[in-house]
């Protein structure tokens, strides 16, 4: 959830509390990493809802005409703020977005950086609401994949896949080390691990277990993740992932958007050798 106050790398910036119970808004929006992971196929009955069922409610189809108008702009290459995207989010993963989900700009700029061809198979380890999923899937030809721990925000991710017409984003409940790396072309990391050394405070919500031991585990279980996939495999991160990569991966490339995007490369320069 791809920095809180003093428990969110460096900065200490003011917050802002809604008054809806345990929501937090932070004003800060590209500086505040985090989010979550994790996996288990989904059941028929866990799959996301089709056009009929959206439509049924009496005051979704406003909502599903909102959808398809992003959706189509988003994939026209149209410019589109945070807050018009997010504004089809429910308002209590709305007003998390600032904090916990990658922004627009950033979601663009990193799937063309990992979905290079046509039927690239991206997963986003941490995928929370599925923003970067869903704009990746619309503005390129790859395949995304999002692993998330909290359900209810895989189902989230799942109605908004549905709403903006993202085909090829696929969402899962579960956790990430319990997939095969060696079924990806390239991997998304938002800093997804550090929610974990958020205060409860500032923590999504209190529904799954969190800790300091909890991220050293969870960071290295990382690394032996990413050193298990195949040569030329692609690693996309935004503000870090927490630790180092596997010795294996290869910086490419670096750039500033608010935080740093970071593109690794495995094996590249025995790659490159040959």
């Amino acid at each position: 959830m791809d920095e809180t106050s003093a428990h969110v790398k460096g900065d200490d910036l003011p917050l802002e509390v809604s008054t809806a119970p345990q929501v937090l808004v932070t004003p800060s929006r590209e500086r505040r990493p985090a989010r979550k992971l994790h996996l288990v196929p989904p059941a028929a009955s866990d799959m996301r809802p089709t056009h009929e069922e959206l439509l049924s409610s009496s005051d979704t189809p406003p909502r599903v005409a909102r959808g398809r108008r992003v959706g189509a702009r988003v994939r026209s290459g149209e410019p589109l703020t945070d807050s018009q995207f997010d504004e089809l989010y429910p308002f209590e993963v709305r007003v998390m977005s600032s904090t916990f989900w990658t922004p627009m700009r950033v979601a663009l700029r990193c799937a063309k950086l990992l979905a290079k061809k046509p039927g690239t198979r991206v997963l986003d380890i941490g995928s929370g609401a599925g923003k970067f999923c869903i704009v990746g899937a619309l503005s390129t030809e790859g395949q995304f994949f999002g692993i998330e721990q909290r359900e209810s925000l895989v189902d989230c991710a799942r109605e908004m896949a549905t709403l903006l017409e993202a085909g090829s984003a696929t969402f899962v409940h579960g956790l990430f080390d319990s997939l095969n790396p060696e079924e990806y072309d390239a991997f998304y990391l938002f800093n997804p691990f550090e929610e974990n050394k958020f205060s409860k405070a500032y923590q999504y919500d209190w529904k799954v277990t969190l800790g300091k031991e909890r991220f050293t585990e969870d960071v290295r279980k990382a690394q032996h993740f990413l050193r298990g996939a195949r040569p030329g495999t692609r690693v996309v991160t935004y503000n870090g992932m927490g630790g180092k990569l596997p010795w294996c991966y290869d910086l490419i490339e670096r750039e500033q958007m608010g935080c740093a995007i970071e593109v690794w490369v495995k094996d590249a320069q025995a790659k490159h050798a040959k």
